[in-house]
């Protein structure tokens, strides 16, 4: 089977401005709960690709308006570690998630549930999984490769056993069938399933 072709960091504390109704003027306190409440208490990976230039000219950020380039950003962004952004309407964003620099979320507030459902491979075999802690649970999965995550619960994850039913192995693993590995490939769209899901839980504090 060809193979096809990540992640949530906590970045230090930029400004604090509100944004929707999950955000608000906090204190430095963020810095110190974001690790443990953002995804579940895991310190995780960097971006397999990271800036490590800074961004500090006006020529510089002129630019990136005008082009919507990404361009490295002043510091890494403070909810998934990404270090590139795009800047929009005079303010940056992180090219990753989406989130706006400079915004910070409420450590007041619990994080918002992101449920996931997930695609592991294994030799040949394929794994339909959900959780709502996919960093925390695949952790626990031996697998070679995550495919793709689409965002559901247990109910889309029925469905998709369904769907594919007459590809079960057994339990939640099936045969990776053309059928299964272009569903995946429109699933992920060029995106990196980590990257996608970075996106879902700014989306989910905005809201």
């Amino acid at each position: 089977m060809a193979r096809l072709p990540h992640p949530l960091t906590p970045g230090p504390p930029l400004c604090y401005a509100s944004v929707g109704t999950r955000c608000r003027l906090s204190a430095h306190r963020w810095a110190l709960v974001a690790a443990s409440r953002l995804i579940g208490g895991h310190s995780l990976p960097p971006l397999a690709a990271e800036a490590t230039t800074t961004v500090n000219d006006s020529t510089s950020d002129a630019a990136a308006s005008v082009t919507g380039m990404p361009r490295a950003l002043p510091q890494p962004c403070l909810l998934c570690g990404a270090h590139e952004g795009v800047r929009r309407t005079g303010r940056w964003h992180c090219a990753v998630c989406d989130w706006r620099v400079g915004d910070a979320p409420d450590p007041d507030l619990p994080p918002p549930r992101v449920d996931v459902v997930y695609y592991l491979r294994w030799r040949e075999r394929i794994k339909i999984g959900t959780s709502r802690q996919p960093r925390q649970r695949l952790a626990a999965i031996l697998h070679e490769e995550l495919l793709a995550f689409e965002p559901g619960d247990r109910s889309l994850e029925q469905q998709r056993h369904r769907e594919f039913a007459d590809l079960r192995e057994g339990g939640e693993w099936f045969r990776a069938d053309p059928r299964l590995t272009d569903h995946i490939v429109a699933l992920r769209g060029g995106i990196r399933p980590w990257d996608a899901y970075a996106r879902w839980v700014a989306d989910a504090y905005r809201r």
